[in-house]
């Protein structure tokens, strides 16, 4: 149920615990606004990963700051943004954040990878799989579909460049043995 829609409802089930990631779109209307403040707020102090509409941004700018997390600057009118996609060990998470973390000194090798196949891509999709525990980006470029996927185990997974046949073009990790496919 919406909040105003009456209990059981959304900000309930992320009070107890039953909602993993939130996609926070608004109408412009009264009601709309308020259930949006109130499930952003409980997604913030329950620590559940929230999006706003994603779909149509464009990746103005990447970086891998770690080797397994990968931010992409985002572009759409009027709301720049950072999605953040983080599949270290113990701090698994996909979200969206106001600034990207820095750099490491030495960028790593998986980085000119992304940044030559997803600048200036544009995002048609966010899927999650809670079974799998991944999410997948799924992006349009000048060479075709692409995707860029994290698995969010907790004892630590990768992010994942993917072809448009889900087939891996490069991993986050240096020292993945192979590079599995997504659907």
């Amino acid at each position: 149920n919406k909040v105003a829609e009456g209990r059981p409802h959304i900000v309930d089930m992320l009070t107890n615990d039953e909602i993993a990631l939130v996609v926070n779109t608004v109408e412009e209307k009264r009601a709309a606004i308020r259930d949006s403040y109130q499930i952003r707020r409980a997604a913030l102090v329950d620590q559940v990963p929230t999006y706003t509409t994603l779909a149509g941004a464009r990746v103005q700018k990447l970086a891998q700051t770690s080797e397994r997390t990968v931010a992409l600057e985002l572009w759409q009118p009027g709301k720049p943004s950072v999605l953040l996609l983080d599949a270290s060990p113990g701090l698994a998470r996909v979200g969206v954040v106001t600034r990207r973390p820095p750099s490491p000194p030495t960028p790593f090798a998986f980085q000119g990878q992304l940044r030559a196949h997803l600048t200036g891509a544009r995002i048609d999709a966010v899927e999650v799989d809670a079974s799998r525990r991944s999410v997948l980006v799924r992006l349009s470029t000048d060479d075709g579909p692409r995707g860029l996927a994290a698995e969010l185990d907790p004892r630590g997974g990768d992010v994942l460049l993917l072809d448009a046949a889900g087939r891996g073009l490069g991993a986050g990790r240096s020292d993945r043995a192979r590079l599995q496919t997504h659907p």
